[in-house]
């Protein structure tokens, strides 16, 4: 169970790096697990200080948590040619 966990944890993490802030309906539809597996890893990461979740009006919105004390990693664009001095 927690190879699983861990395993749905980094793929909702990568799936906020990639698309930024996303509903959480949008995110059950980019991930194929049970809801509750989701659910349960939605909590370990907010638990973590990974990600956050906020209340829109009509929907939550779940994007990383951007602490200074937690820096977020850089995108990098893997198309573009490596420059080497």
């Amino acid at each position: 169970m927690n190879n699983l966990l861990s395993k749905t944890k980094e793929e909702v993490r990568n799936i906020i790096l990639r698309a930024g802030p996303i509903t959480l309906a949008n995110l059950e539809c980019s991930i194929d697990t049970s809801f509750n597996l989701l659910f349960l890893s939605i909590e370990k990461l907010i638990s973590e200080n990974k990600i956050k979740i906020r209340r829109g009006e009509w929907y939550y919105v779940i994007s990383i948590y951007d602490n200074p004390d937690n820096p977020i990693e850089e995108k990098t664009n893997t198309n573009e040619p490596s420059s080497s001095a």
